[in-house]
């Protein structure tokens, strides 16, 4: 760590490509292979390295790819609610790996823990090194708002919006601090986390307005008049790992192989791309 990094861009990969997959209208190569969410999230990752090439920044892409999902153990029916993508989407996130690795652009996944608690565990290593740098976590995931802090900021890119802790209060009624105990009490109908029957979003804001965490929801008379501890377990779930064991080898500035990454986007017709890079 010679060089001081400017800003660390933790990129939730899994969920930027899924929006493009099922967001944007089709895009064929000649063979006719689907290559819609590939050509996006390549122009994305290409406008960021432009957008920030006067810096000294790096970049992390984390992908899903749990064999043994710990909060499956907790609540076996988490995520049974999503349908199992086509085979054709694997094989457009196998090929936007292979844009990083083209970019240089650092990539990561783990057996037992999701791309969210990488982005946690890897906000949490860079400001032991970097304490007073900047983080931008890219997603459209509202989990992974809870990470915002002092120097930690949340885009979504879809919306263009940037979001400080401030942001985070106005769009969900609660600090980031608050969001894993907010999202236990009223549930994650996408995540199919249950939540505590019957209060939603609204409602589960007064709550932690008024007694700021769940426990002392618990303990409260409201606590006594109904039943939130189910929300105690449903919290192992909405509360991100930051504790993961990492190495700070993937703190590097991305440096194109230009002549390989202009062949590839040739191969998959991707020449108006061309004239960005």
């Amino acid at each position: 760590m010679t060089k001081s990094i400017q800003e660390l861009l933790l990129i939730d990969g899994n969920s930027i490509i899924c929006r493009y997959f099922y967001g944007v209208p089709s895009r064929l190569t000649s063979d006719s292979l689907e290559v819609n969410a590939l050509y996006c999230f390549t122009r994305f990752l290409i406008n960021l390295i432009k957008r920030n090439i006067n810096k000294y920044f790096s970049i992390i892409v984390l992908f899903d790819r749990t064999s043994n999902n710990f909060r499956k153990e907790i609540l076996k029916s988490y995520k049974q609610n999503r349908p199992r993508p086509s085979e054709n989407f694997f094989q457009q996130i196998n090929l936007c790996e292979e844009v990083c690795d083209l970019l240089n652009v650092a990539v990561d996944y783990h057996k037992v823990y999701e791309a969210d608690d990488l982005i946690a565990s890897y906000k949490k290593l860079f400001h032991k090194h970097y304490k007073n740098s900047k983080v931008t976590i890219i997603s459209t995931d509202k989990d992974l708002m809870q990470l915002v802090e002092d120097n930690v900021f949340f885009l979504n890119i879809f919306s263009k919006k940037f979001f400080n802790k401030t942001d985070v209060f106005e769009k969900m009624g609660v600090y980031p601090k608050q969001i894993a105990d907010f999202l236990a009490i009223c549930g994650d109908s996408s995540d199919n986390i249950p939540g505590i029957y019957k209060i939603g979003e609204k409602t589960a804001a007064k709550l932690l307005s008024k007694y700021e965490k769940l426990e002392n929801i618990i303990n409260s008379e409201e606590g006594k008049k109904k039943d939130f501890t189910p929300a105690i377990l449903f919290k192992k779930l909405t509360t991100l790992k930051d504790d993961i064991q990492l190495n700070i080898e993937k703190f590097y500035k991305p440096n194109p192989k230009k002549e390989k990454f202009k062949n590839f986007l040739e191969q998959y017709n991707f020449i108006d791309l061309l004239d960005i890079f």
